[in-house]
C-alpha cells in the first residue's frame, strides 16, 4: 500500500533535495523518513523561500520514493550539518499557491487529498 506524506519545508531546501535527487524532511531527521519506501509518493510545501524570507505559500514539489536505503550525508556543503536522506526522483509539478491548514512539519495525508494536490500541480 503506498504511503502518501506531506512535508513541510521553506523552497531552498526543496531545490537542494530535488537537485540532489534525495528525499529530506523535518530538518533531515530520520524519525520523519520512517514508514516510507519504494513507490511512496512526498508532496513539499513550502511557507517561505528560506529561513525567516519571503513568504511562497505553496505545494512546489512531489516525489516518489526510488530505493529503500536510508543513508546520512553532508547536507549541500553546509558546514557539518548531517541530514537522514532517501532516493527519489522529482515530477515536473507547477506550484499550487493555497493557505495550508496543517501545522505538522511532516504528516501523513489520505490518497484522496494527494491525487488533488498533485491534479492541481499537473502532476499525474
Amino acid at each position: 500500500m503506498t504511503t502518501y506524506r506531506l512535508a513541510i519545508a521553506d523552497q531552498m531546501y526543496v531545490d537542494i533535495a530535488m537537485r540532489e535527487g534525495v528525499c529530506l524532511m523535518n530538518g533531515g531527521r530520520e524519525a520523519a523518513l520512517d514508514g516510507l519506501s519504494l513507490g511512496d509518493r512526498v508532496v513539499f510545501y513550502a511557507p517561505s523561500d528560506k529561513p525567516n524570507g519571503t513568504s511562497v505559500n505553496a505545494y512546489v514539489a512531489i516525489a516518489t520514493i526510488t530505493g529503500q536505503r536510508l543513508r546520512k550525508t553532508d547536507w549541500d556543503g553546509v558546514n557539518g550539518f548531517k541530514a537522514w536522506v532517501m532516493p527519489c526522483t522529482y515530477a515536473d509539478a507547477t506550484p499550487l499557491h493555497e493557505p495550508l491548514d496543517y501545522d505538522a512539519p511532516v504528516m501523513d495525508i489520505e490518497a484522496g487529498e494527494f491525487d488533488r494536490i498533485a491534479k492541481a500541480m499537473k502532476v499525474t
